[in-house]
Order: C-alpha cells, then sequence, then structure tokens
C-alpha cells in the first residue's frame, strides 16, 4: 500500500472576514476529512498598494487578531491543522507566536528574499508554491530555505485550471530534482466531474500532499474563490478516490508478482500435455505437445520450447500434463 498524502481543505479567502463562517469551514474540513486546513491571512499593505484593483476587498476579508487566535484554538481543539499563506513578515511573526502548524508561501514571494530568509527558523511544515515560477526561481528560493521542513506544490491558480494547465508531469520532475517532498494544488472548475478524481491522480504520479478547495454550499453561498470549491460530499468523494489508489500494490521498480497474481497465473496460463499418447523414454518434440488449462493447478508453469529435447521417464496418456517429475 501507498501512504495516504496529507490532504490540505484550502479555504483562500472564502471566510469574507467573518470569523463565524471561518469556524463553520474548519467544521467542514474536519468533517470532511481534510488533515489541515488553510486561509490566506495578511494586511493589505503586505500585499499590495492602495491603488491595487482589489485593495478595498483585501481590506474587508480581514478578521481581527483575537478571532484569529480563537479560531486557531477551535483547531487544536478538534484536532485538524491550521495553515496559512503569508504575504509579509509581521503576519509571520504573529502565526509563530501562535503556533500554527504549518505556513505556505504563495508564488508572489517566491522572490520575496527577505521574507525567506525571515522564515527559515519556523518549526513547522513550509509549502512553497511552484505555480508559474521558472525553475531558476524555484532553484535560488529552495536554497534559500535549505534545511527546512519544505513542500514543493506545483499547480496554479488561474482559476478555473483548464485540462491544459493540469501538470501532474511536474510531481516526478519536481520530486527527481529537488529530493524534497511534493504536492499538488488543483483548481479545476468544481463542477468539472474530474475535480475530484484528479486529486487521486497526482497522488498516484507521487504527490505527497494534496490542496483542494472546500466550502460549505457552492451553489448557495457564492463566497470568494469558490469556483474550484467542492461541496463537502465532493470532499469525500474525492477521498474516498485517494484512500482507494492507496491500496493500489506498489511494487516499485520490480515486476514481482503479488501472491494473488501468483495464483492466477497458475490457475490461468496454459500448461504442456501430452498431444498423444508417449511412451517411456520418448524424446519430446514441440508436436508432441499441447497448451491447455487443466483440472489440477500445476506448480509452475513449463515453457514448450524449454521441454523440446527433453525425454520422458515413463508413459503419459493423452492430455495429461506435461510436469518436471515426468522427465529423466
Amino acid at each position: 500500500m501507498l501512504k495516504k498524502p496529507y490532504v490540505i481543505a484550502e479555504m483562500a479567502q472564502s471566510f469574507e472576514g467573518d470569523p463565524q463562517l471561518v469556524r463553520k469551514l474548519i467544521k467542514t474540513a474536519k468533517k470532511s476529512g481534510a488533515d489541515a486546513v488553510k486561509f490566506q491571512i495578511f494586511k493589505p499593505s503586505e500585499l499590495c498598494t492602495e491603488d491595487y484593483e482589489y485593495y478595498s476587498l483585501f481590506q474587508d476579508l480581514m478578521i481581527s487578531e483575537r478571532d484569529r487566535v480563537e479560531l486557531i484554538k477551535y483547531c487544536q481543539e478538534i484536532s485538524i491543522d491550521f495553515m496559512a499563506d503569508i504575504f509579509g513578515l509581521e503576519t509571520y511573526s504573529w502565526l509563530v507566536k501562535n503556533k500554527v502548524a504549518a505556513i505556505k508561501i504563495h508564488s508572489t514571494d517566491i522572490k520575496n528574499y527577505p521574507l525567506l530568509r525571515g522564515i527559515k527558523g519556523f518549526h513547522g511544515k513550509i509549502a512553497l508554491s511552484a505555480g508559474g515560477s521558472s525553475l531558476a526561481e524555484l532553484d535560488k528560493a529552495i536554497e534559500i530555505l535549505k534545511g527546512c521542513d519544505l513542500v514543493l506544490m506545483p499547480g496554479f491558480q488561474a482559476e478555473p485550471n483548464l485540462f491544459s494547465d493540469v501538470e501532474l508531469n511536474k510531481i516526478e520532475f519536481l520530486k527527481n530534482r529537488y529530493d524534497i517532498p511534493v504536492g499538488y494544488a488543483d483548481h479545476l472548475d468544481a463542477s468539472e466531474k474530474m475535480a475530484v478524481v484528479l486529486p487521486a491522480m497526482a497522488f498516484l504520479k507521487g504527490a505527497d500532499y494534496i490542496e483542494k478547495h472546500l466550502t460549505i454550499e457552492r451553489e448557495t453561498l457564492e463566497l470568494e474563490d469558490s469556483i474550484s470549491d467542492l461541496n463537502p460530499g465532493e470532499f469525500k468523494e474525492m477521498l474516498y478516490y485517494i484512500d482507494g489508489v492507496s491500496k493500489f500494490a506498489h511494487t516499485s521498480d520490480s515486476f514481482k508478482l503479488s501472491e494473488r497474481e501468483e495464483a492466477y497465473r497458475l490457475r490461468s496460463k496454459k500448461v504442456p500435455v501430452a498431444a498423444s499418447e508417449l511412451k517411456e523414454g520418448h524424446k519430446l518434440k514441440i508436436e508432441d505437445m499441447a497448451l491447455v488449462r487443466v483440472g489440477v493447478r500445476p506448480d509452475e508453469v513449463l515453457d514448450l520450447e524449454e521441454l523440446e529435447g527433453k525425454v520422458i521417464a515413463k508413459g503419459l496418456g493423452y492430455f495429461e500434463p506435461i510436469t518436471r517429475g515426468c522427465l529423466k
């Protein structure tokens, strides 16, 4: 069996600045089976200037520090990790003080070297978004964060992702290049049937972490970032597929048959039998043998061409199996 990935329920800014809604989202994530819930925590000044088109929206989405503390405590109470995207060192310092389990660096900050250097002492997991970043940028960021408990997250936030945006091939490439855990952040349109299956595909391709948007009710609650939000039932269905993939046989680079496959082989393969009555001392030729399934399961599947030229130790009747015990 494969070790199941760590699953992050992405809430981003869907809490609409309402701490009660955040609590409901956290509870939904826990009931849906997520390992962590992730929000974007920031001050607008860490993210953009006042003339940026979404500056006022970012202001509206902020919740007080007191409410944030209560929400982190609530996560601890119900045993789900609280994780946050950060965009500046002030927010980072506050999160460290409140002992969050993990943080994520958005790809917008891949070249924010003061921020990257400032988080090097973080005690928990650091997820680094790779979406829209060049290899040179990733090389430098990962070098700066060397020694940290780091996971790299391909997948980019052009919502909704098109099928042509899906980057599962990058998972193995990044693992081989950096020798660190790699996850996948999916942003397919939640109404697309593939949205609940793609994370299991990413897991099968080697993803150690899965990040997927989750909401309470997509059709009636029109929240921020809702286009790729799964409903709780869909999120559970996604986890069902991931759990199923975890049970797939895993034989690494070998081609060793499992016990069940070995039993199937002996049950299903045709085996050599005498095509006619053969006398003791007869030297086998290809035309002396036929291949059929037999009622008594053989101990092994012998090869016709390997049997050619072998001498029969005792007489064989028509369609009697040819085994090693029949040979001199």
